[in-house]
């Protein structure tokens, strides 16, 4: 503290000693000096402010963005949720008795001929098997009713492709269908 004040003593005593003009010169050499360092200094903590005021709406937005997409993650999480128990209520394994019990609702169970398994492929946590269905002699109201049986079902079913013969004419007529279903389920242990 002695050496401060004795610094500022000697600086006194020079600045005493300086002419008029010398005195002016250095008040508008340190008052400048000192405006610069002000401005220099606030315009160094406007800059990171504006830094921060910009982190801080951007973080906003992404809190913003990241409930948004909470909000939606949840709505698909229950509907994979509800889609899974109905998954697990379904029997890949069983597929001819679904196929039997759609084909008696349509009023044609003895035209269900054939259902055979064409191959499985295990994607992820889940297992697609690929059938073909053979219909011989049906009814088109009864395939429709069939079909949409299949389509409507609360099991992971759907038809990949169909392929339809007409035999007779006009009311008489009888079709001949070939489909190609596809089903999903998820293997033992598959998650």
């Amino acid at each position: 503290m002695d050496r401060l004040r004795a610094l500022m003593e000697n600086l006194r005593d020079q600045f005493e000693a300086m002419t008029p003009r010398d005195r002016t010169l250095a008040t508008v050499l340190v008052a400048t000096l000192t405006l610069g360092f002000a401005g220099g200094t606030t315009w160094y903590l406007k800059g990171i402010l504006n830094d921060l005021a910009a982190n801080v709406i951007t973080a906003k937005a992404d809190l913003a963005h990241t409930q948004e997409m909470s909000g939606e993650y949840s709505v698909v999480a229950a509907k994979l949720k509800a889609a899974e128990t109905r998954m697990g209520a379904f029997h890949a394994n069983q597929i001819n008795t679904y196929l039997e019990d759609w084909a008696k609702g349509a009023g044609m169970l003895p035209q269900l001929k054939e259902v055979k398994e064409l191959g499985t492929e295990t994607q992820g946590r889940y297992r697609q098997r690929d059938y073909h269905v053979e219909i011989d002699n049906a009814e088109l109201g009864s395939i429709v009713e069939f079909l949409f049986a299949v389509e409507t079902s609360p099991y992971p079913i759907r038809v990949k492709s169909a392929k339809f013969r007409a035999d007779g004419v006009g009311d008489s007529r009888m079709m001949d269908v070939g489909l190609d279903l596809v089903t999903y389920d998820k293997p033992e242990g598959g998650g």
